[in-house]
């Protein structure tokens, strides 16, 4: 509702006439109410007063709109539990753990496991994020890993780091999300599959 608001107040139009500023409304929004000057064929010219107003009346329109349609994005927020590990080279391995994302902040703890439910090997880590669009970056401030050689995954020693927020090492991802999915596309070319847990839904 509030986008076709907006939408209607874009008709109005800037225009100069005889050197002063004047505003050109469709008749659409003034149906009925003003004659409709020949010079202008469908048009209604405003002066100053009603021009200033108008706008006035669209920029809060145009604020509405864009709150409500950030109210309708999906929020990445909350908890989500890890389905399906998809490596690059087209294998898959199970998973369990869960991966929390705050405001800002993030943090995760997953294991791969076996056929046996048997965790093979793991990670905890976290630190900060940004989100712009369908583009999300990690920073990784926070890092422990480690585990045996899964599919094709080889051996990977134990390692622990912890990073100053300045020097954290960035990780840029895309993610395609829905009100209860997720799935994290890694530069490295594998993906990660998520269900929401609990949240954080506008």
């Amino acid at each position: 509702m509030a986008a076709a608001l907006v939408m209607e107040s874009l008709k109005i139009l800037s225009h100069q006439v005889a050197g002063e500023q004047h505003v050109v409304a469709l008749v659409c929004c003034m149906r009925g109410r003003h004659r409709v000057p020949s010079l202008y064929e469908n048009r209604i010219v405003l002066k100053r007063p009603a021009m200033e107003k108008m706008m006035i009346v669209a920029a809060v329109l145009a604020l509405v709109a864009l709150q409500t349609a950030e109210a309708q994005q999906p929020s990445l927020q909350g908890a989500w539990e890890p389905q399906r590990y998809l490596l690059k080279d087209g294998g898959e391995l199970a998973v369990t753990g869960l991966i929390f994302f705050a405001e800002k902040d993030w943090t995760v703890l997953f294991f791969v496991i076996d056929e046996e439910a048997q965790p093979k090997r793991g990670s905890g880590e976290g630190g900060t994020y940004t989100l712009t669009g369908d583009s999300l970056t990690f920073r990784h401030q926070y890092h422990l890993s480690g585990g045996e050689a899964i599919g094709s995954l080889p051996d990977s020693p134990v390692r622990m780091e912890i990073q100053d927020a300045a020097e954290a090492a960035s990780e840029p991802c895309t993610i395609d999300l829905s009100n209860d999915r997720l799935t994290i596309h890694f530069p490295s070319g594998n993906a990660m599959t998520f269900r929401r847990r609990s949240g954080m839904d506008p």
